[in-house]
C-alpha cells in the first residue's frame, strides 16, 4: 500500500506500506511488513520487517520492528524497540 495523501484511522495491513513524502497518518497505529516513511506519521508503527526513515521523514509515536534503518535527516520521538526475528511478531 502506498499513501499519498492523509489517512486517520487504523492502519492494518498484510503487506507492506509506504508513505510518500506528501503522504501524511494520523491514527492510534499503523502494521505492516517493511513499512518505509518519507512523509509523516503520528502513530506507534509495528513493522514485522523492516522500518526505514527517508530523510524528509518525521515519526512521532512509539515503534517496534524487526529492523530499522535511518538516513540523515529523519525526525523521531517515541520509543524504539526491535526484536528477534526468530520470536513471532
Amino acid at each position: 500500500m502506498q499513501i499519498d495523501g492523509v489517512v486517520r484511522g487504523l492502519v492494518t495491513v498484510n503487506g507492506d506500506i509506504t508513505v510518500s513524502e506528501t503522504g501524511r497518518v494520523e491514527a492510534a497505529e499503523i502494521r505492516g511488513h517493511d513499512i518505509t516513511v518519507q512523509g509523516v506519521v503520528k502513530a506507534h508503527v509495528y513493522a514485522e520487517g523492516k522500518l526505514t526513515l527517508g530523510p524528509t521523514s518525521r515519526i512521532e509515536g512509539n515503534v517496534i520492528a524487526g529492523a530499522i534503518a535511518v538516513d540523515p535527516g529523519a525526525y523521531y520521538t517515541g520509543h524504539l524497540s526491535t526484536y528477534d526475528s526468530r520470536t513471532p511478531f
